[in-house]
């Protein structure tokens, strides 16, 4: 009989998800768009006879909808027990040497020449 381990604890990413962002973002753009397109002059001869503001703004307020149906069905987990990537840094800590040295002098040059 095969054993299972425990399961690792996960949870979701929730607002940071950043299918959210990009739905809040279209959606923002769509609704003005819309409503320049009610309010403004639709000026059909400029499009060939087609009200782009209205369209392009519905099809954005689509989009987003999309983005947050998305985002809600399928969300993102991470693994809550995985150590974090780095330790956080202290105020005052040296920073880290961004470059191997030969020697002591500075910036790990040896001569005028090298």
């Amino acid at each position: 009989m095969a054993s299972v381990g425990p399961t690792p604890a996960r949870r979701t990413v929730g607002a940071f998800d950043v299918r959210y962002f990009i739905a809040l973002a279209l959606g923002l753009i769509g609704v003005f768009l819309v409503i320049v397109a009610l309010l403004a002059d639709p000026e059909l001869e400029k499009t060939g006879g087609i009200h782009a503001n209205l369209w392009t703004g519905i099809g954005l307020i689509v989009a987003a909808a999309v983005f947050a149906v998305w985002a809600r069905l399928r969300p993102l987990y991470v693994d809550a027990s995985a150590p974090a990537e780095a330790p956080p840094q202290t105020v005052g800590a040296p920073e880290p040497e961004l470059y191997a040295r030969d020697d002591d002098t500075p910036g790990g040059r040896a001569g005028p020449g090298r």
